[in-house]
């Protein structure tokens, strides 16, 4: 198995390892050695994510580009989930999505940018060994194992939605503060550790090799080798079992728990709606049917008399009941997208993994184009969210506006909610206020 199936931006790419014999291998017999069992490669950022006449446009002119807007959306995001009235079990676990999200695409953008925006990728790089172990840390390690956190976390949060809707009894035991916590902790530290084997499985260096273009010069390029604890471990034994558990835990599996959780959540929304639909309708019927004109007559005067006592409790009771539906159909939109960018990787992965590890019968001139995309789409994902957390739930939207155009325009508020603020001993009673007549609330500002 080639020790590159998983590359930069946390995703994988294929370094093409016949670039590396175009080059003068000068006085290196070791150098040809190791290239030919495949236990070392030469860096060469031209390409090194992928096809060049793909790769430039969509790494040196798209990435930025998502990059900007990630940045933005992501930490607006952040801003907001870490207002401490908007704490609770589900806002930590979409905050710590965020923030992983945005250290995928923070971490490799400057190299994007310095490589493929300015056009440095045409150097073979490089004459600095801290600068080798920093490019492939960047582009391939860190987000890598930020990503595998962020899908990590969309699975705890579709599990989270699950007990709140179809296990209701349990979201008091499983569903707290404190459980979200330590899960965040957990999912971080899981992914952590399953990464930190690729912190140390290479050795860098610098050879000097004969220039092609110009013979007889030398070239200084960055040499990176299997270390010598991977070799006694066996090549094909180490990458097959790193690679097979993240085609299992990290890709197949979360994919196939988070369409079966999607399935039965939105089984279960349909449900609660229609119910909720046809005990409306039963009820407006029922009324229709036993009242005459001058019993409704009287039912609504006295609904208009009760109604300063009672439409309070029962507004805030609807309220909460429609801001339950709403964030649950807005976390269904996430995980959903989510998917939409995730199956087709996932499908990626298993097919590379088997044609590394099992039986050779991809077309990596394809595939490669393929990944390119699909780098591309994840990353598109990512300011996705900003918008939906906008438009489907009115908590956020509120904070966002008051917290970024607080007193940029006077909110107005009724005089008895003014009142609930005030102690009971000293609060005047303004219920009789409009008796007899239909005069307009006292309206004050809050600027």
């Amino acid at each position: 198995m080639s020790p590159e199936l998983d590359g930069p931006g946390s995703l994988f790419t294929m370094p093409d390892m016949e670039e590396n014999y175009s080059l003068g291998l000068q006085n290196s017999s070791e150098i040809t050695e190791c290239l030919l069992d495949g236990s070392c490669y030469i860096m060469n950022t031209s390409n090194w994510l992928g096809p060049p006449e793909l790769m430039n446009p969509l790494y040196g002119t798209v990435m930025p580009g998502l990059l900007i807007l990630t940045v933005v959306a992501n930490s607006f995001i952040i801003f907001v989930l870490t207002r401490s009235h908007m704490q609770s079990a589900t806002n930590i676990i979409l905050l710590s999505m965020a923030l992983c999200d945005l250290l995928t695409i923070l971490i490799p953008g400057p190299w994007y940018f310095w490589l493929y925006t300015l056009g440095k990728h045409e150097d073979l790089l490089y004459s600095n060994i801290n600068l080798c172990y920093s490019f492939e840390l960047c582009l391939e390690i860190l987000p890598q194992m930020f990503h595998t956190a962020s899908i990590w976390l969309t699975l705890v949060l579709a599990l989270q939605r699950y007990i709140y809707i179809c296990r209701s009894h349990l979201v008091k035991q499983w569903c707290t503060l404190s459980i979200a916590r330590i899960s965040v902790f957990l999912v971080l530290s899981l992914s952590f550790l399953h990464i930190l084997p690729r912190l140390f499985d290479k050795t860098y260096s610098i050879q000097t090799l004969g220039s092609l273009e110009t013979p007889g010069e030398p070239l200084d390029v960055c040499q990176v080798e299997v270390s010598n604890w991977v070799k006694l471990f066996s090549l094909d034994v180490y990458f097959n079992m790193f690679y097979w558990f993240r085609v299992v835990f990290v890709h197949l599996v979360p994919c196939i728990l988070l369409t079966i959780l999607t399935i039965l959540l939105t089984q279960k929304m349909f449900r609660v709606e229609n119910r909720r639909n046809r005990m409306l309708s039963s009820k407006r019927t029922i009324l229709s049917d036993i009242l005459t004109e001058e019993d409704e007559a009287r039912v609504r005067i006295f609904h208009h008399r009760s109604r300063r006592k009672e439409s309070k409790k029962m507004h805030r009771e609807n309220k909460r009941q429609r801001d339950a539906r709403k964030t649950s159909l807005m976390l269904l939109v996430v995980i959903l997208v989510f998917l939409a960018t995730e199956i087709p990787f996932m499908v990626i992965t298993v097919l590379h993994t088997v044609h590394s590890s099992l039986y050779e019968f991809l077309d990596y001139e394809k595939i490669r184009y393929t990944i390119l995309i699909l780098n591309t789409t994840i990353c598109a994902s990512y300011p996705i969210n900003f918008g939906i957390y906008c438009g489907m739930s009115r908590q956020f939207r509120e904070t966002f506006r008051d917290t970024f155009w607080q007193c940029s325009t006077c909110k107005p508020t009724n005089s008895n909610q003014i009142n609930q603020n005030i102690p009971s001993a000293v609060r005047i009673n303004t219920d009789n206020w409009n008796t007899g007549r239909n005069s307009n609330r006292t309206m004050v500002t809050n600027c």
